[in-house]
């Protein structure tokens, strides 16, 4: 048994020979989940994590799993829990993601960056408050999780503007290594642009934010119906392991728990707009019994305010 790396911000998994997940660990600054890949060639990263220190640790374990520095990082999305750690990726490594996405990491520094730099220190305070009136285990575990994102935030601030990938890719691009094969895939639903990277040799799929598990998914700034689309084509795979961009390893039963939730949501809407209940007054009604211990609730009033505005 290979020794993993320890860090506090990840927790390694060895899914096969060479094919690492690194889960984001509770209190930690990585904020969402990555991988590190060894095709035998060449070192795989995919995602970089919110905190360029938690980025370090990653690259540091890759380089201690597979004895080589990590040739390419993966973006997998635009959004800052998946990309603010591309500042610790050294120049001489690449960095790869759809045209899409490296145009949107471009756009960022005027628009949300600048957001976080007005605001990050207030919604620190505003969510400590929060922890400190939460009265239940979820609703403290929920306070607690922001708590630590807006730390990692401040952190980071004054080492943005991330760094914007050097290589994109269209549709796809294969790794063909001397070990595995890996398809860097360009995707869609989440957000304007996803990627997936796919290991057909292993059956593993490495998904971003195109899959949550036990979590409610971010939906507003996507396409359901393309995230449906993407849903049909990651099922039509067939992978055995399936690593989401946050919540555990899951597999395709929680690619459907995903597109249930999905489905549900836009019921629920669609149905208070036939009985004239406003979205305001839709989200004040309480989560679905059976999406209660899901992290982000947070996620379910937005993803409701979009799904209205939708129909």
């Amino acid at each position: 048994m290979v020794q993993l790396p320890a860090s506090r911000h990840f927790i390694l998994h060895e899914l096969s020979e060479g094919i690492y997940a690194a889960i984001h660990a509770p209190g930690g600054w990585a904020q969402s989940n990555a991988g590190i890949i060894d095709t035998g060639d060449r070192t795989l990263v995919f995602d970089a994590f919110l905190s360029p220190r938690a980025t370090q640790d990653l690259l540091a374990a890759a380089q201690a799993l597979t004895g080589r520095p990590a040739h390419v990082v993966m973006n997998s999305h635009y959004h800052n829990d998946h990309i603010w750690g591309n500042q610790a990726v050294p120049w001489d490594t690449d960095i790869i993601s759809t045209v899409k996405t490296r145009d949107l990491i471009a756009a960022r520094d005027t628009k949300e960056d600048q957001w976080y730099r007005e605001h990050a220190v207030q919604c620190l305070s505003e969510t400590q408050a929060q922890l400190e009136r939460a009265s239940g285990e979820s609703e403290r575990a929920h306070a607690q999780y922001f708590v630590v994102y807006y730390e990692a935030i401040i952190d980071t601030l004054h080492m943005l503007p991330a760094r914007v990938p050097n290589l994109v890719i269209q549709d796809e691009l294969e790794f063909a290594g001397s070990k595995r094969r890996a398809r860097f895939i360009g995707r869609g639903g989440h957000t304007a642009s996803d990627a997936i990277l796919h290991l057909p040799d292993d059956n593993m799929l490495f998904l971003g934010d195109l899959l949550f598990v036990h979590a409610h998914p971010y939906l507003a700034d996507g396409n359901p119906e393309e995230l449906r689309q993407t849903v049909t084509y990651i099922k039509e795979l067939r992978a055995d392991v399936l690593v989401p961009g946050h919540g555990p390893l899951g597999r395709v039963d929680d690619v459907d728990a995903m597109l249930e939730y999905v489905n549900e949501m836009q019921e629920l809407v669609q149905q208070a707009i036939r009985d004239g209940v406003s979205w305001e007054d839709l989200a004040k009604r309480p989560i679905p019994a059976k999406y209660l211990t899901w992290i982000f609730p947070n996620f379910y009033e937005e993803n409701i305010q979009f799904l209205y505005q939708l129909c």
